[in-house]
């Protein structure tokens, strides 16, 4: 018994020297190669990865991975050196790309000394926004030449533009929201042409007054009662004190006939409580933009203790 017990002390012990070998070596391997060559490295972490995955499931003593003890931290490691490798990775392309641009600039900065017109031609080629600067400083003559050459295109293209526009101008179908656009940029390409800036305005002023009458329109459909008010309204007690009666004038602003005006008429106390509501519905018909004068009109029961009334219109019936 206790030969087995020590055999088995001296397994384990064993064992985890192989662990701690492994892990050590693949440290001192790892992360040098991380750092200098991550490539490898990369393909040397995916392989030992899936080594240690295998003998997790089933054990592989032949190569010191006989226990899940062992291939569980080289694991942990490798995921380690792989953050490792990928930010080395990563730093190497920045320095590769710096390196790359500091070469090219040292290139460009001695054939700009040793041939003008290749060095130009270069910048050209690769539509270089120093092209114009340079040619400016190295060759004074050709980058006068050029700015003419640019201002003749500039005048050709805005002559171009304009007569572009005006034909637009002609045709039957175009809409006010486009000419003030045109207009617009007429006034831009020929300031000294007053007369487009103020059809322009003309044209955005008609615009604008559309675009608000629209909008109105559209509140109005969404909620017409709105755009319904009761003024000059008179309350009195009838019936023997028992029955609310009112004149008021309803004054319709929509572009619409109404008609069924719904009412509500809110009694308080002196205490300023509601105590009461009563809803009542005018069937008349009222005009777009017209206001017609209500005589004697019941609002119900009136409640013995109420001394301020309050109205609002809940609903019209709009006719289109």
């Amino acid at each position: 018994m206790e030969m087995v017990t020590y055999s088995s002390i001296l397994e384990l012990i064993r064992s985890i020297l192989k662990g701690l070998t492994l892990i050590t070596g693949v440290m001192l391997i790892g992360a040098p190669l991380s750092a200098l060559l991550p490539m490898v490295s990369t393909i040397l972490i995916g392989v030992v990865a899936i080594v240690c995955i295998l003998a997790l499931f089933r054990p592989l003593p032949e190569i010191w991975l006989g226990s899940r003890w062992t291939s569980a931290p080289i694991l942990l490691i490798l995921v380690f050196l792989a953050i490792m490798t990928s930010q080395s990775w990563d730093q190497q392309q920045t320095i590769q790309a710096d390196r790359l641009a500091a070469d090219e600039k040292s290139r460009l900065i001695a054939l700009r000394s040793s041939d003008p017109t290749a060095y130009l031609a270069e910048l050209k080629t690769k539509n270089s926004p120093e092209y114009e600067g340079e040619l400016r400083e190295l060759k004074p003559a050709e980058s006068t030449a050029l700015i003419a050459k640019q201002a003749t295109e500039r005048e050709v293209m805005r002559v171009e533009e304009i007569a572009r526009l005006k034909f637009e101008l002609i045709k039957p179908y175009i809409n006010d929201e486009r000419a003030a656009e045109i207009y617009r940029r007429l006034a831009s390409l020929e300031p000294s042409e007053k007369t487009f800036a103020d059809k322009a305005d003309q044209l955005e002023r008609k615009l604008s007054v559309q675009k608000a009458a629209a909008d109105l329109l559209e509140k109005q459909r969404r909620r017409p009662k709105d755009y319904v008010s009761l003024s000059k309204t008179a309350y009195r007690r009838a019936g023997f004190g028992t029955i609310l009666e009112a004149d008021f004038t309803i004054k319709n602003d929509l572009p619409w006939p109404i008609k069924d005006i719904t009412l509500t008429c809110e009694l308080y106390g002196a205490s300023e409580t509601k105590i009461d509501s009563n809803t009542r519905t005018i069937y008349e018909r009222i005009e777009p933009k017209r206001a017609k004068i209500i005589k004697n009109f019941s609002m119900g029961f009136i409640h013995s203790q109420s001394s301020k009334t309050s109205r609002e219109i809940d609903d019209v019936v709009v006719i289109r």
